[in-house]
This record gives C-alpha cells, structure tokens and sequence, in this order.
C-alpha cells in the first residue's frame, strides 16, 4: 500500500482561501456601496420633505395673520 503526502493542495491552500475572501470582500463591497447609495436617497428625500414641511408652516402662519 503507497502513502502520498499532498502539500498545498486546492483546499488547504492559502493562496485559494486569500482567493475565496478576495472574491467574498468583493462582494460585500457591492452590498455596501448598494446600501449607500439607497441610503443617499433617502437622505436627500429627507431633506426635502423638511424644506416642504418648514415651507408649509411658514405658508400657514402667513395665512393665519
């Protein structure tokens, strides 16, 4: 019976987990710049809707005088 010794083979290899993580960073990359630009979004919505509402109560008190 022959005995191999397998040295750096696909899976223990750190060269192909480096890769696994390059490739699993890059994805969560994309996630966050996705969750930024929604988040932008919603910050400039935002901003909006105050103007609007600050708007609205400067249009009310006028109107009440």
């Amino acid at each position: 019976m022959e005995t191999a010794l397998v040295l750096n083979s696909e899976e223990t290899c750190p060269v192909a987990e480096l890769k696994k993580l390059q490739a699993k960073n890059e994805k969560l990359r994309a996630e966050v710049t996705k969750i930024e630009n929604v988040f932008s979004d919603y910050r400039d919505k935002h901003e909006i809707q105050v103007g609007l509402v600050s708007e609205l109560g400067e249009k009310t008190a006028e109107i009440a005088r």
